[in-house]
């Protein structure tokens, strides 16, 4: 596949240059010195095919190469941990008399392999990103079909994945296209894919967030949210829910870590929408990803201004909530819905601790009982102890500020 193409190129590249470091190469390279070929690599190092536990590192006491790379901190990514695989399979001994015949021979990649499987290996991802731009700039031409949009859409996804690229995204041109494409009148899976290209890039990447809102991709995205309010139970209902996941997690991405964005986020009702649509769907996915998404926000951002039309709506959303507690009569629980709700519902707590303030008993003692029975049905589902005591954690906490608002100024 294009995606195992593109990973494999770099995965050759990160390769090469273990090979010319395990050979002892030093100083400047002139230009006269070629590189080596991938098959010298491999046979030298004896490499052994990668299963998925070769993909975790191996232990530091490996004999074949005292030189171990240890993970340390966060997990790494495939690529690095299988960089470090290479590392702990060579045998540097054995790579420095191939490096040594390589050069000897004056022998490169394209002696061995040939230019077409070089060109098949070494992805010219620049080239590849601009034709696909320039597929996806004709979107708006009716004879071509939504088949022959996907394809460059999904190249554009792939290559996005890499922060220098998704940076590259607007200057190429093909922010606006694929934005357009989100929001237009293609078919609902395109619509979905342009979604998610988009979601892909902006991820924790600031210019191509701030790149999304110089043209109004903000405005633009919040207008598609009332579609998502409901979906008629057609053939076409899991397409738009999936589309509507994928809105979801673009506008997720775009407005997450910064303030400005969420303040902007607010006018545009995508809090709005979040709180009286979205924690309630039907569908549990979009549910969950409403909440998740208003929990983040309101962590990152404490301003009460987000929540302005929450206090009018406190009593549907209070059985939207507590509603993520129960089991709908057939004895099981959705744990992770419960964790959402229970999170979401201590977040709000957390900025408006008078949120439910006029329904603060009927509220509390609904409260206290849905926790008690998903607290038992998380211990008869087996479920992890610390899991279990987590949630009743939870529900005792926000119990806690909703007794606070029953005390009459008397008691105080």
């Amino acid at each position: 596949t294009f995606r195992a193409q593109i990973c494999l190129g770099r995965l050759l590249l990160f390769s090469i240059g273990l090979f010319w470091a395990s050979g002892s190469v030093t100083g400047d390279l002139s230009e006269s010195v070629r590189q080596p070929s991938a098959g010298a690599l491999l046979e030298t190092a004896n490499v052994q095919p990668i299963s998925d536990a070769a993909l975790q590192l191996p232990d530091s006491s490996n004999p074949r190469n005292p030189r171990s790379v240890q993970s340390e901190g966060k997990p790494k990514d495939v690529m690095t941990e299988l960089l470090h695989w290479g590392l702990q399979h060579s045998d540097p001994e054995k790579l420095k008399d191939m490096m040594d015949k390589y050069r000897d021979n004056n022998l490169t990649l394209k002696d061995v392999y040939g230019q077409e499987v070089l060109d098949a290996l070494f992805v010219d991802e620049s080239g590849i990103m601009k034709e696909s731009i320039l597929q996806i700039s004709d979107h708006q031409n009716s004879s071509l079909a939504d088949d022959d949009l996907e394809k460059p859409i999904l190249h554009i996804q792939e290559l996005v994945e890499q922060v220098d690229n998704a940076g590259n995204l607007h200057r190429m041109g093909g922010l606006e296209p694929l934005l357009e494409i989100a929001v237009g009148s293609r078919g609902l899976p395109l619509k979905a894919v342009a979604l998610w290209t988009l979601g892909i890039a902006v991820q924790n990447n600031e210019p191509v967030q701030n790149d999304l809102l110089s043209i109004d991709g903000l405005p633009r995205l919040a207008t598609q949210l009332p579609n998502c309010s409901a979906s008629s139970a057609t053939v076409s209902s899991i397409e738009h829910e999936n589309l509507c996941k994928k809105l979801l997690f673009a506008l997720s991405g775009l407005i997450r870590n910064n303030e400005t964005t969420q303040a902007a986020a607010a006018v545009h009702g995508v809090f709005d929408w979040l709180l009286q649509k979205g924690i309630g769907h039907h569908s549990v996915g979009i549910a969950k990803k409403s909440m998740a998404t208003l929990e983040t926000v309101l962590a990152q951002n404490q301003e009460p201004a987000l929540l302005d039309d929450a206090q009018q709506h406190h009593e549907s959303l209070a059985k939207t909530l507590l509603g993520t507690l129960g089991d709908n009569g057939n004895g099981k629980l959705d744990f992770d819905l419960a964790e959402k709700g229970l999170l979401l519902l201590n977040r709000l707590l957390s900025v408006q601790p008078m949120l439910f303030s006029a329904s603060a008993p009927s509220v509390k003692s609904n409260l206290a009982e849905a926790v008690r029975r998903a607290t038992r049905l998380c211990e008869g589902n087996s479920r992890d102890g610390e899991f279990c005591r987590e949630l009743a954690t939870l529900g005792e906490r926000a119990h806690s500020v909703l007794a606070a608002n029953i005390i009459s100024d008397e008691e105080l």
